[in-house]
């Protein structure tokens, strides 16, 4: 009888999968628009999901995370052309950066691109210029491969396509007005004209 009972039990088990060979959910490509159309969109929840997260390590005086999630906020907003919203976030990031302070230089570039690509669209020629006199703060050697970054003082890789002539950073936006005036203050940025302290510039530049 327990035999019988126990051929019985297998024969159940490899019917299964016969039984739950359907999914009782839809398929993703078909769940997207219902959420979509019941609920916000993607650009919307994700705005709503990085700055709920931006709140909560903000309570606990994580600056660092929280810059992390505005640049990430900053992005979501280029990534759909918003370049007003984008540089509303990036603005009050890049004056404030703590990665500056840190010689966290890699992250540092990151909002100096940013912010330059979305002040140059809306045409804010005052943060160009700013933006512009801090990426001068350049070293070739940074270009070396291998080369680790923290050893060095204060200067970012250089844009081998990119022309370093802060005489000609306004020529592509051809201002129609006045030349705008932008007030920096040295101890909120890099100044381009610090000397380069890596180890291969130091021979040539005193500290």
């Amino acid at each position: 009888m327990s035999q019988i009972s126990s051929l019985r039990s297998d024969s159940q088990v490899s019917n299964m999968p016969a039984i739950y060979d359907t999914y009782l959910c839809r398929e993703p490509a078909d769940d997207v628009p219902l959420l979509i159309q019941n609920g916000p969109d993607v650009y919307t929840a994700s705005m709503r999901t990085l700055q709920r997260s931006a709140d909560y390590f903000a309570e606990r005086d994580l600056i660092r995370s929280v810059e992390r999630l505005q640049l990430e906020m900053a992005r979501v907003h280029m990534k759909y052309e918003q370049w007003e919203r984008a540089a509303r976030v990036l603005t009050p990031l890049w004056q404030t950066l703590s990665w500056r302070r840190a010689g966290w230089w890699q992250m540092l570039e990151e909002v100096d691109w940013a912010l330059r690509d979305c002040a140059t669209r809306i045409r804010d020629l005052e943060t160009v210029i700013a933006v512009d006199w801090e990426l001068l703060n350049t070293c070739e050697h940074n270009l070396r491969p291998g080369i680790n970054r923290s050893d060095l003082a204060s200067a970012l890789t250089p844009r081998q396509e990119w022309d370093y002539d802060f005489s000609r950073t306004l020529e592509p936006l051809r201002p129609l007005n006045s030349r705008p005036r932008s007030i920096i203050r040295a101890e909120n940025i890099l100044s381009c004209s610090k000397s380069c302290r890596c180890v291969d510039c130091a021979p040539t530049n005193p500290r």
